[in-house]
Order: C-alpha cells, then structure tokens, then sequence
C-alpha cells in the first residue's frame, strides 16, 4: 500500500517515462527470446523484430529521448554535479540510436532475403540489448528519482507546455494501427 501511494503521488512525467521503459523492458524481454532460440539454431521472425526495432527507434529518439534530454538539462542546471552521469545518458542516447540503426539494417537484409552471418546478427542484438538494459537501469536507478528532488515546479511546468507541443507517439495515438504487432504483444 505505502508503494501504491507513493505512486500516486509520484511526477505524471516521470510515470510516462517508466512506462516506456517498461515497453521497452517486455519488448527486450521478447527479443532476448528469440535470441536465445537462434543461438540454438531456429529462425528469426525478421518482420517482427523489425517492428520492434521500428517502435524503439521511434519512440525512443523522437519522444522519449527529447523529454529526457529535456528533463536531465533542467536537472544539471539546478544541481550541476549531476553533469558527468546525464552526460553519459544522452551519449547513449546516440549509442542507442546508431545500435538501432545497425539492428534494423540487419533485420532489412534479412527481409530481403540477403545472407546475414548468424553471429553478426546475434552480437549486434546482443549489443542492443544489453545498452539498453544498462542505460534503463541508471536512468531508474540514479535519476529518475532525482528529477522529482531536483526540478523546481517552473522547471515541471515549462516540460509539460514543451510536451504539450510535440506530436502524439504511435502508442498516445488510439487511432494508429502502425505497431499493431507491438500492441498485441505488450497487452499480453
């Protein structure tokens, strides 16, 4: 119960921002499967890790990365020792981006029939993979929390206005049917 409350109580923005990385903790779960099962040698559904992929690259870098770059500038100019930790958060962030990048040419090869090496495959999944459980862990771990000690209730409120702005992500969409795949899989 005292979780509950404080849950309740908790930031709007901070429960949207564990809320994705709760999707992006099932849809890792989901792709750490089927990488376990093509290291024992069975095939790879190309088409929907690509969409898996797709929803990290599109979420991440157009929705969920620039509110947390948003929210860690706020936070390092109110408490400037946390610099060398966001820093290394919004290098990921770039880290994150070109490994996507990487995983979703691969899976397009697949696709299109071209031979992709198994352990060129698996070691750049595996390297997603685990960058993004690092990088979830210390934004969870180390600043989330911090955010809610640290930002000033200006500081909330100009966040809000910029996200008021920005455009909806496929998942805040009810009426988008573009990882529909994804959908189905996370409501389980």
């Amino acid at each position: 119960m005292n979780t509950r409350r404080q849950t309740d109580r908790e930031n709007p923005i901070i429960r949207r921002l564990k809320a994705d990385h709760r999707r992006f903790a099932h849809l890792i779960r989901h792709m750490e499967w089927t990488m376990a099962r093509c290291r024992h040698g069975e095939g790879v559904d190309a088409e929907t890790m690509k969409q898996f992929v797709a929803y990290c690259s599109e979420h991440a870098d157009h929705h969920h990365h620039p509110l947390e770059d948003r929210l860690f500038a706020c936070m390092v100019k109110r408490e400037p020792g946390l610099a060398t930790v966001v820093k290394r958060m919004e290098s990921e962030h770039v880290q994150l981006h070109k490994a996507t990048d990487r995983l979703d040419q691969l899976l397009g090869d697949m696709g299109r029939k071209h031979f992709v090496p198994r352990s060129e495959f698996l070691d750049a999944l595996e390297s997603y993979l685990a960058l993004y459980h690092q990088h979830m862990l210390i934004e969870e771990s180390e600043l989330f929390a911090r955010m809610e000690e640290t930002l000033t209730a200006q500081d909330w409120e100009a966040v809000t206005a910029w996200l008021a702005e920005q455009s909806p992500s496929p998942f805040d969409d009810p009426h988008s049917h573009q990882y529909q795949t994804i959908e189905r899989l996370l409501a389980r």
